[in-house]
C-alpha cells in the first residue's frame, strides 16, 4: 500500500468519525480539509520525473487558502486544537515558500514537507472530536464559539 492510499484511508476514517460524533468546530475543520483535498485533484500533475522540482503554485494557493480558513476557525473557536492544526498548515505553506526561495531544495524533501503535516492535522482533528464527545458526556454541553454567552 502506497503512502497516498494510507493517507486516503486515514482521511476517510477521520471524516466518518468527525461527521458522526463531532461538534460544529470539528465538522467545519474537517469540511475545510476535505475541500482542500478535493481541490488538489484540479491541480495539474507533473510527470513523476519532474514532480516537486519546482513550486506547485496551484497547491500553494490551496494550502494558503486552507491556512487562512483554519486560522479564522482557531480565532473564533473556544478549542485549543485548531491552533495546532493551523500551525501544521502554516508549516506546509512555509515549505512552499522555502522551495520558492531555495529552488535547489531536493524534490524528495519538498514533497515530504508538503505532505507530512496532513497526517498530524487528521490526528488532531480526530483528537479534538474525541475531546468534544468527552466534554459533552462529562459536563452535558460543550460551547464551541467564543462569542456565545453561556446561559448555565
Amino acid at each position: 500500500m502506497n503512502t497516498f492510499m494510507i493517507f486516503v484511508t486515514g482521511f476517510a476514517l477521520c471524516l466518518i468519525y468527525v461527521w458522526a460524533r463531532g461538534g460544529a468546530v470539528e465538522r467545519i475543520a474537517m469540511a475545510l480539509q476535505t475541500a482542500a483535498f478535493i481541490a488538489g485533484f484540479a491541480v495539474p500533475k507533473l510527470p513523476r520525473l519532474y514532480a516537486h522540482t519546482t513550486v506547485s503554485w496551484g497547491f500553494f494557493t490551496i494550502d494558503f487558502t486552507l491556512l487562512v480558513a483554519l486560522t479564522a476557525l482557531a480565532i473564533a473557536s473556544r478549542r485549543f486544537w485548531p491552533i495546532w492544526v493551523a500551525g501544521l498548515q502554516a508549516a506546509t505553506v512555509m515549505a512552499h515558500v522555502a522551495k520558492a526561495m531555495v529552488p535547489e531544495m531536493l524534490p524528495i524533501g519538498y514533497g515530504f514537507q508538503i505532505r507530512f503535516w496532513g497526517y498530524g492535522m487528521l490526528l488532531l482533528t480526530a483528537a479534538g472530536t474525541w475531546r468534544h464527545v468527552r466534554r459533552q458526556r462529562l459536563v452535558g454541553h460543550d460551547t464551541s464559539w467564543k462569542w456565545v454567552a453561556s446561559t448555565r
